[in-house]
Parts: C-alpha cells; structure tokens; sequence
C-alpha cells in the first residue's frame, strides 16, 4: 500500500471507529457482517470466477486485511447439501441430525461426533475449514470468507501458519485475492480457487491501527446456522 493510500484508509478507519447517533428500531439486519464467496459455474447466481457478497454485488478481486481467524468445520454431501457445521470445531450444529448419527441432536460436542475423524480427503465427510474475518479496502467494511478444501493451501501458505505460529498478527499486511481456474480433464471438472497475492507488510504505526480496527470487531462467533451455504462446487 503506497503511503497516500494508507493515511486515507486509516483516517477512515478511525471515523469508522467513532459513536455515532442513531434512532429506530434496530433490525437484525443492520448488523449482519456480509459474507463473500468466489462463485463456481454451478453456482445459482453471480458471475464465475467473481467474488459475490451477500449483498448482491460482486467482483473480479478483493483488496483486504484480515482481522480474525476462526477453525471451523463442515459437513457436506452432494446429495444432501449441508448437513452440519461448526463454528469453533467444538460444537456442532446438525441441519440434518439423521445423518450425522443415531442419537444425533441439533446441538453436539464436535469430539463424540461418529464423523469427528473423517478422512479429510474423502467425499461427503466433515472436513476442516477456516472462516475469515476480513475488511474491504475498497468498499471500506468488514466481511466474512469461508476457506475451505484447496483453497486452504494458499491461506495456511501466505497467512494461517505465520498466525498459528505466533510470527504475526492476522493483519500483518494487506492482500489482492483474484481467482484462476482449474480443469481435470480425467474427471471433466473445473472450478475457480482463489489466488492471494500479498503487498508491503505494514510498519508498527500500521500494525497498531489495525490492531485497533480488530479489537473493536466482533470474530466470527458460534451459532447454529448463519446462513451461508456451501458453494456448489467446493474447493476439492
């Protein structure tokens, strides 16, 4: 990020920041962190190769910090679509309790789940996956983005692992993520992954402000269904 770029981003995070006045009654809405995710040629809307947000706009690459990183879980199948999902890979949120287990309920300890230890290369399995808690640069507000399947490499590769690690806060620089696609012949599949391409790692005045940023936005949190549904097509 130049220097230009980043004193006005940081002067509008600090307004970002302030209280404000307001009245009327609150909506749920209001306060639903808009989530992106890169649209597949199954997919039932939105452009392929594009990022959509679940307010309808999309676009072909996003410019964004991270701000939190949450371990997550997913249940998945082909036939069945979602079937469970874990916010904190601790407990579960059945959609579907018959077929996670006999004695399932809409609520469970992800551990005593039969599909705890799912192979995680296999199909309709419950696998590992990481939501993110991001900021847009350009449209100048948070969002939340799933990494899942192969997609995970990139992430743990440029940000996961540095973070886990303890090396770097999660906003230790600004991203570009773009797609590309995939094609297996063999299979007759193709698919969009997500390419991250990082800039200039900010200084300590940078790190500071962002840190700041963070602490005053909520993570992701575990509930029972907040409303994202998997990709047709997932990175696999």
């Amino acid at each position: 990020m130049t220097t230009e770029l980043t004193t006005r981003e940081s002067t509008d995070l600090a307004q970002h920041q302030e209280p404000v006045g307001i009245s009327g009654e609150a909506d749920p809405s209001d306060f639903i962190t808009p989530i992106v995710s890169l649209v597949q040629g199954q997919s039932a809307e939105g452009t392929p190769g594009y990022f959509r947000s679940s307010s309808g706009t999309e676009k072909p690459e996003v410019r964004f910090v991270v701000l939190h990183i949450a371990r997550t879980r997913t249940f998945f199948t082909e036939n069945d679509g979602l079937v469970c999902r874990s916010n904190d890979r601790r407990t579960g949120y059945p959609k579907k309790p018959e077929l996670v287990a006999d004695d399932a309920t809409d609520q469970m300890q992800c551990a005593s789940c039969p599909h705890y230890r799912d192979n995680p290369f296999g199909k309709n399995v419950c696998k590992l996956d990481f939501a993110l808690t991001c900021y847009d640069l350009d449209a100048q507000e948070p969002f939340l983005f799933r990494v899942k399947g192969a997609a995970q490499g990139v992430f743990k590769y440029r940000i996961i692992n540095a973070v886990a690690r303890g090396i770097k806060p999660p906003w230790f620089t600004a991203f570009v993520m773009k797609s590309e696609k995939r094609v297996d012949k063999e299979r007759g599949r193709n698919w969009y992954e997500p390419v991250l391409i990082p800039e200039d790692e900010f200084d300590t005045d940078q790190l500071k402000e962002w840190g700041a940023y963070a602490a005053g936005v909520a993570p992701h949190q575990a509930v029972a269904d907040d409303g994202i549904d998997p990709d047709d097509l997932p990175f696999e």
